[in-house]
């Protein structure tokens, strides 16, 4: 969650637009665009919105992603079956090496307590647990996964609210409006097509670049 209102961002855009009554797009429509935007940061950035569910496993192996998620990142450990007994953690394993290794692990022994988590970027809303849940008395499962960030809402016309993605992205929300802007044009603004590319790309670039200086800073990158 930012400490940065909506509002904020908002004028910024008007001092880039000239546009500070917000004759056109108003408000409203911006913060339509805000909510398109955030969305679209975390469906390229998965990790810029990201929650720990603690969730009940389900008869079997094959489970589904908490109801807001987007794609399921990591597991950290069993919660027992009341869901607050933190245990054993749990790894990742690829389908291709399970299949291999224990071919018949979708019918084994039933266990509350798991080993193992298989999930397929193809599939992002579903993964698979090892062993299975059994029918009853099913354990909890504490991981980690991307989720659609929740639409932001405004009272009385009161957009002094924070957004949900944290302060570093306010640059890409700005840029994204204004792309969104310039792509509305309807033939007012002689470039507007170009500004409208222009802002896409740095939206875009921005996202490649904190995902490129991320990946090489990681404490998990192994060092000479």
């Amino acid at each position: 969650m930012s400490t940065i209102y909506v509002s904020t961002i908002f004028n910024r855009v008007a001092r880039v637009t000239g546009d500070p009554a917000f004759v056109e797009p108003t408000r409203a429509q911006l913060l339509d665009w805000f909510n398109e935007g955030e969305t679209a940061l975390v469906k390229r950035k998965p990790d810029a919105y990201v929650k720990t569910a603690n969730q009940v496993l389900t008869e079997g192996t094959k489970q589904a992603l908490a109801e807001d998620g987007i794609i399921f990142l990591e597991p950290n450990c069993n919660m027992g079956t009341d869901g607050s007994t933190p245990g054993r953690v749990v790894y990742t394993v690829t389908r291709e090496r399970i299949n291999r290794t224990s071919p018949n692990w979708h019918s084994v022994n039933a266990d509350a307590q798991i080993n193992a988590v298989i999930f397929d970027e193809r599939n992002p809303k579903v993964f698979y647990v090892s062993p299975p849940q059994p029918a009853v008395n099913q354990g909890y499962l504490d991981y980690d996964y991307s989720a659609l960030p929740p639409t932001i809402i405004v009272t009385d016309e009161n957009y002094d609210v924070a957004f949900t993605v944290g302060d570093e992205y306010a640059p890409e929300m700005l840029n994204y409006l204004l792309f969104r802007i310039y792509s509305e044009d309807t033939g007012q603004i002689s470039d507007a097509v170009a500004r409208a590319q222009m802002y896409w790309g740095l939206f875009t670039g921005d996202i490649i670049d904190k995902e490129a200086i991320e990946n090489r800073d990681s404490p998990n990158v192994p060092r000479r």
